[in-house]
């Protein structure tokens, strides 16, 4: 999605910058914090998923993320695939 990634691991946070967006999140809690720095506004979600580390690897919810960032996501069932398109 363009994003500049930073983790920051004394925290377990995730930290997704793009344009005027920044967006955190921490490892096993269902909130996403957004920053708008264009507007100054900051808020707080509720996510219907937490974030995971499994196997080494950092998962996050896609859906939230995407949309978070002005990106429209759908599902195709038959293929079992995310489709993200702006």
């Amino acid at each position: 999605l363009g994003c500049e990634v930073e983790w920051l691991s004394e925290t377990q946070t995730i930290i997704a910058t793009q344009n005027n967006k920044i967006i955190a999140l921490q490892i096993n809690k269902n909130k996403i914090i957004i920053n708008d720095i264009s507007t100054g506004i900051t808020k707080l979600i509720e996510l219907d998923t937490a974030p995971i580390l499994h196997n080494n690897k950092t998962l996050v919810p896609v859906r939230a993320i995407s949309e978070t960032l002005g990106y429209n996501v759908d599902w195709n069932n038959q293929t079992r695939t995310v489709i993200i398109t702006k």
